[in-house]
């Protein structure tokens, strides 16, 4: 059986004789897709209904957060979401793009900009047969919170940082959208 390891960062499949056959693409991302490399790692984050990985996109050699989602409703959601009620896409700085989406074969989704899934489609067995693929970020704010020690040390990055999300959010308010988190 195949067994999994640390290379490069990224995540390998070994054989069971111990010979490294090359970077594992974690299912449903592997075979299905065949397109993202996932980095080694637990997920950046898990909830009940969703995970999100980082990754990299093979085909297009770009970092990426992969967020893959149990519920149907909740991904068509996440994916309205970046529109306004008239159909505008929100300014990129205000939400994270979409770069595009896998579901499984024979479901489609379209945004109100026309774009639709990919070709490469998830297996509708599988526990999150939902793929959001998103541009991936330096780091999240939590790690920005976390490891940099702004908190109390340096008052002027913290008040920029609430200014911009406080922007972030009042941008959203006024296009209609509510941000659920």
């Amino acid at each position: 059986s195949d067994q999994r390891g640390a290379f490069n960062g990224f995540t390998t499949a070994v054989s069971g004789v111990g010979k490294v056959v090359g970077p594992a693409l974690i299912a449903p991302l592997a075979g299905l897709l065949g397109r993202y490399r996932v980095a080694e790692g637990p997920p950046i984050h898990r909830s009940r209904t969703a995970e999100a990985l980082y990754a990299r996109d093979e085909h297009e050699s770009v970092e990426v957060c992969a967020k893959r989602m149990k519920d149907r409703g909740q991904f068509e959601a996440e994916i309205r979401a970046r529109f306004t009620r008239d159909g505008r896409t929100l300014r990129r700085g205000a939400v994270i793009g979409v770069l595009r989406w896998h579901t499984p074969a024979g479901v489609s989704v379209t945004d109100a900009a026309g774009q639709c899934e990919e070709a490469q489609h998830t297996d509708a067995d599988d526990e999150y047969p939902y793929v959001l693929v998103m541009a991936r970020g330096q780091r999240s704010l939590h790690d920005a919170c976390a490891k940099e020690r702004i908190a109390g040390y340096d008052a002027a990055t913290v008040r920029q940082a609430f200014r911009s999300i406080v922007s972030c959010v009042r941008e959203l308010h006024v296009s209609g959208v509510v941000h659920a988190d």
